[in-house]
């Protein structure tokens, strides 16, 4: 992280050092002993990265403090960024360069103070705030398995990367709430009109984001997860003790199975603030039958950890909940049960079309607890994690992926969709 200077290794950022953890478990780095950047006397044990990637993520870094000095000289009285867009100014136009080399739009970065200072102007959404900043880590993660020769994992780092994008932005706003609104400045909560449990809420669904990128790479017990659960909210409830909670799979709620999809009580994010009723969605993953399944576990005692990779699901790009298959004729949908919505993959649509019969949870809108939603325009899509867009089908407003073509339906939109 020295290529550009040592002074910017050491300002380096949550993100960036997140993203260096991540890049050394795609390339397996070994483990060496290097000199400390802050106290070159001492050896500490690092991962090195290959040479084009430290190059290319001190540029990322620089350019990210260039962007946060730019969006802090843009506040009234800014006169720390404007001091800090002079002393970063040389080494700002060397990272460019070296961005340029390697494939990445630097643009992506220079120009995140201004978009994000248009959005600022408007009175938005929480969510439609931290986009500017989930979709730019996004791109960087995306980048950063292609140049670490993963690109099977490219969607996989795309998806943890607007997560923890998204999460740092809201994280922010949590912390600094008081802080801005002492100093009269922009505070993405107070301006879109939101509580501190809206805040909470969609924090930890942005960590379960990108927690989900995680572990479709196989990486769910790896040291960036434990990182990562760092950005959980502060009123997360308790953890289990800790004998229980070296079970894989352990949760607070008695339906939970051994499946490891929970991997910890405190992240079972089912139970967490539903004042008390949880579905656990993620037993339904193993084909398991939940309590028994749980049950049955625990009467056999703790005997071998659950060492099986954690299946990878489908989260719902409105709720955050786990989608399920639900298998119709010859066409499998996928059904969220925390807000009753349906994902649809392309061409699957046409085929329910041609259904005689369809169960009528699927054409109704049914009675849901009580759940906090994604605004239209801030949805990914539960495939590639792209933005899902806003488009009318026969006067229904449908999110449709640019990519993949996957269809959002929310709860009732299906039956007005197949009326003639």
């Amino acid at each position: 992280m020295a290529e550009l200077g040592r002074p910017w290794a050491l300002a380096t950022g949550y993100d960036i050092a997140f993203l260096h953890l991540i890049m050394a478990e795609l390339q397996e780095a070994p483990v060496e002993r290097l000199a400390c950047t802050a106290l070159p006397f001492r050896k500490l044990p690092v991962r090195r990265l290959q040479a084009d990637s430290r190059r290319w993520l001190a540029a990322v870094n620089v350019l990210l403090i260039e962007a946060k000095c730019r969006d802090d000289a843009s506040d009234e009285g800014g006169l720390k960024g404007r001091l800090g867009l002079r002393v970063v100014k040389n080494q700002a136009a060397r990272a460019r360069t070296a961005l340029a080399e390697s494939g990445f739009p630097h643009v992506s970065i220079s120009t995140l103070a201004e978009r994000q200072q248009r959005l600022e102007e408007q009175m938005l959404s929480l969510e439609q705030y931290a986009l500017p900043t989930g979709s730019l880590l996004g791109e960087i993660f995306e980048h950063a398995a292609k140049l670490s020769g993963r690109a099977e994992w490219a969607t996989a780092m795309r998806r943890l990367g607007q997560g923890l994008g998204s999460a740092i932005y809201i994280k922010d706003a949590l912390d600094d709430f008081d802080k801005d609104c002492k100093r009269s400045r922009f505070n993405a909560i107070a301006a879109g009109g939101h509580n501190f449990f809206y805040a909470r809420t969609a924090l930890d669904r942005e960590v379960e984001r990108a927690r989900n990128g995680l572990l479709e790479m196989g990486l769910g017990t790896s040291e960036a997860a434990s990182v990562l659960q760092e950005l959980r909210p502060s009123s997360e409830p308790p953890r289990a003790p800790r004998k229980r909670r070296k079970l894989a799979g352990y949760c607070d709620c008695i339906a939970c199975c051994d499946c490891g999809v929970c991997l910890d009580a405190g992240l079972c994010t089912d139970c967490w603030g539903s004042g008390g009723f949880c579905p656990c969605e993620c037993c339904g993953s193993c084909g398991s039958s939940g309590s028994d399944s749980h049950l049955s576990s625990s009467a056999a005692g703790a005997t071998t950890a659950h060492k099986a990779t954690p299946p990878v699901l489908l989260h719902c790009p409105s709720c955050g909940s786990n989608l399920h298959p639900c298998q119709l004729g010859r066409v499998e949908v996928d059904e969220c049960t925390g807000c009753n919505g349906l994902w649809l993959d392309h061409g699957e649509l046409e085929e329910l079309a041609g259904l005689k019969q369809l169960p009528p949870r699927l054409l109704t809108i049914q009675k849901t607890r009580a759940i906090q939603v994604r605004p239209e325009g801030t949805r990914p899509c539960p495939r590639c994690s792209k933005l899902l867009l806003g488009t009318l089908v026969k006067g229904v407003r449908l999110d449709i992926c640019p990519d993949c073509q996957g269809l959002w339906l929310d709860q009732g939109e299906l039956n007005q969709l197949l009326e003639d």
